[in-house]
């Protein structure tokens, strides 16, 4: 798995990003800086974008980056994440308000944006990954993943307080190649 660092930070300024990662270039993992950090190119080849919760410094460029593929026809992008965390962005970010619904808007024989909620019990395939996540202790609900494919796995702890069930599912990782 190739990672790029896309923003890593709470807060932007010109040299810092919000954040984002990208793995092998189809699979984002939250969204605060994907517009900033990528080409429109990088972008239509997204297949999903994991969410581990719903502040604006981990969702904030998902309006963008769906207004770019919408305009390029890109094939839906899938957006991953919890039941809580896709039913705050249905309802206080893609809600024909605040930004367009781009779960109706159609785009590259779909629509722009497709939901795929997380169960945190079995692993589904996302972007050709699994994916676990895992609860974590933040201010709203978040949850951190773990990303398996061929071999490896990599986890990334999302935002974050003293959370037990991080590591003891990372104890139980036996690929783990990195913590994010």
């Amino acid at each position: 798995m190739e990672l790029y660092v896309v923003g890593c930070h709470g807060g932007e300024t010109p040299k810092h990003r919000a954040s984002s990662f990208l793995l092998d270039g189809t699979l984002a993992i939250d969204a605060g800086a994907v517009t900033r950090g990528l080409d429109i190119e990088a972008q239509g080849r997204l297949e999903a974008c994991l969410v581990s919760h719903a502040h604006l410094d981990h969702v904030r460029d998902l309006a963008t980056l769906a207004d770019n593929r919408c305009q390029l026809g890109s094939p839906p992008l899938v957006v991953a994440g919890t039941r809580p965390t896709l039913e705050a962005l249905r309802r206080h970010f893609f809600n024909g308000v605040l930004c367009p619904d781009f779960t109706r808007i159609p785009s590259g024989g779909g629509t722009t944006i497709e939901f795929l909620e997380l169960d945190l019990e079995k692993p589904p395939t996302v972007a050709g990954r699994s994916v676990t996540a895992v609860s974590v202790s933040h201010t709203i609900d978040c949850a951190g993943f773990v990303i398996e494919q061929d071999g490896a796995a990599i986890a990334y702890s999302g935002d974050t307080g003293p959370t037990d069930r991080l590591w003891e599912g990372l104890a139980a990782a036996t690929t783990l190649k990195a913590i994010l």
